[in-house]
């Protein structure tokens, strides 16, 4: 398992190719934790109320649902994604093939 680059919120303030990068580097960890943190430190750096407003989430779910212990719901990570600027795609792993049974 790969672990996610360290932070600089001067880097991702409203840089969706930066935030893009650093969101995928989360993601390829495959620790909802590790995901979380990077969602939750990129949406810390920008203005949270703006990015509410934008997701129509309010402000207190956006904090719930990207605290330590949080586990979103896809739909509220999409339209997080979506106010950052940045989208979710899936595509295939380099390694492995899924079993057939």
């Amino acid at each position: 398992m790969r672990q996610a680059k360290a932070f600089s919120p001067q880097k991702y303030r409203d840089n969706p190719t930066m935030i893009s990068e650093y969101l995928n580097e989360s993601l390829a960890t495959d620790d909802l934790s590790a995901v979380v943190a990077a969602l939750a430190a990129v949406v810390k750096a920008q203005n949270v109320l703006a990015l509410s407003e934008d997701a129509d989430i309010h402000r207190e779910t956006f904090y719930r649902a990207l605290r330590k212990d949080g586990d979103p719901k896809l739909g509220t990570i999409l339209r997080i994604f979506s106010s950052l600027g940045v989208s979710l795609a899936v595509e295939a792993r380099s390694q492995g093939m899924l079993r057939k049974d």
